[in-house]
């Protein structure tokens, strides 16, 4: 079609592909099914790659969520052409007022509430923050907004821990109506387990969207995450590992959260990180 018309040919790549494959098979799957994954896997990655090696160095513009994943297929393909426009929300204001987590859930104005909002599926760090909860004290509380497919397993885990009291599910909202409820909470989570380069290499649109809400950030060790965090102070980041998760949520809890001069770097890190800025790149492109 590009040629037959003469247009642009775009690549948009907002992950490695080939990368993310292993997060849609299941981990503990019978010895025979591992093997038919496996042999899945492999053909899904080698087509993916000969598709890929054919399609990008024809094309008029790469372009990729950050230039961690772009460094990569720019040396990966031999490509020059490239460009990094991350997600990021609007830098207008959002004047609605925000969900008070404390009265819907009758939770104690001590208490500190966690928050992820987004997909419910393996590499989140999802299983690992409910563990986490009931190791820490009661005045840890969690939301999760959204749906996915492990939200049944969630749910089961939240009774099993005997988590009740301290872990609510909100179904997905609009995404207009997202805001207030992220405003709502004190501390984001952004955990991503890296079992793939992908997931290593990812800019999660919830660490902007916790930004943009004013609320400090407990975010995993990763190339992009680790560059927002040095570049402004809004939290702290830590390993998928027990203890270095509760040393992290004891230092956001006593230090980041209600911290003017975290808020300030909240409100720097927003105007730093939002679509004004990006969208420009895609007009140039298109134009």
């Amino acid at each position: 079609l590009s040629k037959k018309l003469k247009a642009k040919l775009i690549y948009d790549s907002h992950e490695i592909y080939i990368e993310t494959i292993n997060q849609f098979f299941p981990v503990n799957a019978p010895f025979h099914k591992r093997v038919i994954f496996g042999l899945l896997k492999k053909i899904m990655r080698q087509h993916g790659r000969s598709v890929e090696s054919k399609i990008i160095p024809k094309l008029h513009t790469f372009i990729t969520v950050n230039t961690s994943i772009l460094n990569y297929f720019q040396n990966k393909y031999k490509i020059k052409k490239g460009v990094s426009i991350m997600n990021t929300p609007f830098l207008e204001v959002d004047n609605k007022e925000k969900i008070d987590f404390r009265k819907v859930f009758n939770w104690k104005k001590k208490d500190v509430i966690l928050l992820y909002q987004g997909v419910f599926n393996e590499g989140r760090g999802l299983k690992f923050i409910l563990h986490q909860i009931k190791d820490t004290e009661h005045r840890f509380k969690l939301v999760l907004i959204g749906d996915g497919p492990l939200k049944n397993k969630l749910e089961e885990m939240k009774h099993k821990l005997e988590l009740e009291d301290r872990v609510q599910f909100i179904n997905k909202v609009k995404l207009s109506d997202l805001p207030s409820y992220t405003r709502g909470a004190d501390i984001g989570l952004n955990l991503l387990e890296d079992f793939n380069l992908s997931k290593k290499m990812a800019s999660p649109n919830k660490l902007f969207e916790y930004i943009h809400a004013g609320i400090p950030v407990i975010c995993s060790k990763g190339l992009e995450n680790d560059k927002v965090l040095s570049k402004f102070n809004i939290g702290v980041s830590t390993t998928i590992s027990s203890s270095d998760f509760q040393q992290a949520l004891l230092e956001v809890s006593n230090n980041y959260f209600g911290n003017h001069k975290v808020k300030e770097e909240l409100d720097n890190a927003r105007k730093h990180y939002h679509w004004e800025r990006q969208k420009d790149k895609i007009l140039n492109i298109i134009q």
